[in-house]
């Protein structure tokens, strides 16, 4: 192409070039924008990682608040507790004791669905004259109410009798001598004669004596102490404490064998039985006082805890506290009565979760090897009161259990 027309066609410019003042200016806010869209994400990127931060903050400080209300809670449902609505003594109630209920069924104030006083049918108990009196004394009038003249006893017309029903006067001990003598017979040999059976030694207590002392040792519960001292006071007869310990341990070997076959075994072998166990002190050490017992037997046993019999079977009534899965169970409702009062201050919410715990399949099973209950129930509840098993007023109603 001819030099001519390079000069008449003009040269494409750069781009750099072809910009005018207005391109600059978006140039320049675009750079701006950019600029301040990293700066504000820079922000959020902090501001995030503070909300991460007080979002932890937030969690730990609602764990413990719900921690501190669960602490607060505890405190013034113990603080509520006392004598009355717990297993708590009444020496612990200090000088703000709880008001005492009268425990009187005929000065309630509530309506009564009965009447006070001995029911229709009851076979009630009372005193009643006898017909041939152990003693009799006569009693005569001296004198005349109308002229005062003095009267004689083969005058009377006729009399009113009163009896009254006392003990006999106490009296020293009945000694009783046994001498087995020793014969000689005709062909020489001397025959010594056996004594009784039971007396063993020179001198030694009979059989109302040591009965006596069971009685009120075992039967009572009197400390021993005070078992010697009240059989010094009614019969004044001098006994010591060691003494009467001796001879309530003496008719415990005794029947140990009874107890622990032909008593256990009945007890074990009843459709029906309840069981029960509490802390108990030892020579310091802490072991276990299980009870088994049904309407016409009670078996006690001292063992460590956990320690379970064999052959259980039937239906069992405890109070929950502390129990074992046998094959059927159910709730006496009775020992377990001053914390029901306790529970039912409790939050409802507190109360569901106790209930549904009670009702957990997981915690109601547990396996079983060669016959022998172990102990698989924990649930919430306090220490279980010290009373006289088989003496309630009230029936538990049984419940099956899961198969084992």
């Amino acid at each position: 192409m001819p030099a001519a027309i390079h000069r008449l066609i003009p040269r494409t410019a750069s781009l750099s070039q072809r910009r005018c003042a207005h391109c600059d200016k978006l140039a320049a806010e675009l750079s701006q924008t950019r600029t301040k869209l990293a700066y504000r994400e820079n922000e959020i990127s902090v501001l995030r990682a503070q909300l991460a931060n007080s979002t932890v903050e937030s969690a730990a400080a609602l764990a413990t608040i719900a921690d501190l209300r669960v602490r607060v809670a505890e405190l013034e449902r113990s603080a509520k507790l006392n004598s009355e609505n717990s297993s708590k003594p009444p020496s612990s109630d200090g000088i703000a004791k709880p008001e005492r209920k009268i425990r009187t069924a005929s000065q309630r104030n509530h309506k009564k669905s009965k009447p006070s006083g001995g029911q229709i049918g009851h076979a009630g108990a009372t005193l009643q004259q006898v017909g041939n009196p152990d003693r009799t004394i006569n009693h005569f009038p001296l004198r005349c109410d109308g002229c005062g003249a003095k009267l004689k006893n083969s005058s009377a017309s006729g009399y009113a009798a009163r009896q009254v029903f006392d003990l006999p006067e106490p009296r020293p001990l009945e000694v009783t001598e046994h001498r087995a003598h020793a014969c000689l017979c005709g062909c020489g040999t001397v025959t010594k004669a056996a004594f009784p059976r039971g007396v063993t030694a020179p001198v030694q207590y009979g059989e109302r004596v040591r009965g006596y002392a069971i009685y009120l040792s075992g039967e009572q519960l009197v400390p021993e102490d005070r078992v010697a001292q009240t059989m010094n006071d009614l019969f004044g007869m001098t006994i010591s404490a060691p003494t009467v310990a001796d001879i309530v341990a003496r008719k415990a070997t005794a029947l140990a064998e009874f107890m622990n076959e032909t008593v256990l075994g009945e007890a074990l072998a009843a459709p029906l039985k309840h069981m029960d166990e509490t802390g108990l002190r030892v020579k310091k050490d802490l072991l276990w006082l299980h009870v088994v017992c049904t309407p016409a037997l009670t078996h006690y046993r001292v063992g460590k805890r956990g320690e379970m019999l064999s052959g259980v079977s039937g239906i069992i009534v405890h109070d929950f506290l502390c129990g074992r899965p046998p094959p059927v169970k159910g709730d006496c409702g009775t020992t377990a009565k001053p914390q029901d009062k306790a529970l039912c201050s409790t939050p409802r919410g507190e109360r569901a979760s106790i209930g549904r715990d009670a009702l957990r399949p997981d915690i109601l099973r547990t396996p079983r090897s060669a016959g022998v209950v172990k102990s698989a129930v924990r649930l919430h509840g306090g220490s279980g009161a010290t009373r006289r098993p088989g003496r309630s007023s009230r029936t538990g109603r049984a419940w099956r259990a899961p198969t084992f």
